[in-house]
């Protein structure tokens, strides 16, 4: 099934970051860009270049953009951008910031699109919660592109390896699909439901519970569906759970999806 079509209107957004207080003021973003939350990161420098490119063209950006460290070479980044920004457009990086800013106040609150924008970054802060837990080779702090060898000696080999495929593993991360999917398609009680029993479950485990998927029946579901999935000799890669069945999508020594329908009742589950 083709994923849906994923309609991103660069200001709008940023201007819902505004609404929600997650605005960060662009010399702040400037000086220290990718340890600042993620999406929140793109979404403003996004809607920052589309704003600047509206302005005054993308050939006045684009030799604008060129020009940042070729006419400070030994600047900070704020430094570099001010003279850039001097030089091509005749205004300081804090006249820059005021004109946006401007800008995103001239949009109305969207309540469906502050829900996305919520939860976009509420997901992804959950991804990174459950990587730097169970998956830390994949946290985008830790991966890194060098030889192998240093790789494997630093015990960060994601980009080479399958990352960790226990129970615990599998089922969180198929919920995350599950939160993407649902995100993409519009979904945002699912979403919620979703992220809820994830961190459930991941408080559980830092605490150590034998059975941290107990709390939340939408995580005990996905584990039940994961461990008989691994019981027949398959890894499940997603799940799409129903009120009598589960469809999963997994594969079997190889890179090929496989289907699978689910039915089950109250007390088993059963594989057609």
């Amino acid at each position: 099934m083709p994923r849906p079509e994923r309609q991103e209107p660069l200001l709008p957004r940023a201007a819902t970051l505004l609404d929600l207080g997650w605005y960060i003021p662009l010399l702040e973003l400037s000086e220290d860009f990718y340890f600042h939350q993620h999406e929140i990161s793109y979404m403003e420098a996004g809607a920052l270049v589309e704003f600047m490119v509206s302005r005054w063209g993308y050939e006045a950006f684009e030799a604008f953009y060129r020009d940042i460290y070729r006419l400070t070479p030994n600047g900070d980044e704020v430094s570099a951008i001010d003279v850039a920004l001097q030089h091509h457009f005749g205004i300081t990086f804090t006249e820059l910031e005021e004109q946006f800013l401007i800008e995103l106040r001239s949009y109305s609150p969207d309540p469906a699109l502050r829900d996305d924008v919520f939860l976009t970054v509420q997901l992804f802060d959950t991804i990174r919660r459950y990587q730097q837990m169970l998956d830390p080779s994949a946290y985008f702090l830790t991966a890194w592109l060098v030889m192998l060898s240093d790789l494997q000696s630093h015990d960060i080999a994601a980009d080479y390896l399958r990352h960790p495929s226990q129970p615990e593993n599998l089922t969180i991360e198929t919920l995350l699909i599950s939160a993407q999917e649902s995100l993409m398609e519009g979904h945002f009680e699912i979403v919620r439901d979703i992220l809820e029993a994830v961190n459930i479950s991941l408080d559980r485990l830092e605490k150590g519970y034998a059975d941290p998927f107990a709390s939340h029946s939408l995580s005990q579901s996905y584990y039940r569906i994961v461990t008989l999935i691994l019981k027949a000799g398959y890894q499940p890669q997603e799940i799409r759970l129903n009120t009598n069945s589960a469809h999963v999508m997994a594969t079997q020594n190889g890179p090929n999806l496989i289907p699978i329908l689910i039915k089950f009742n109250e007390d088993a589950l059963r594989q057609e």
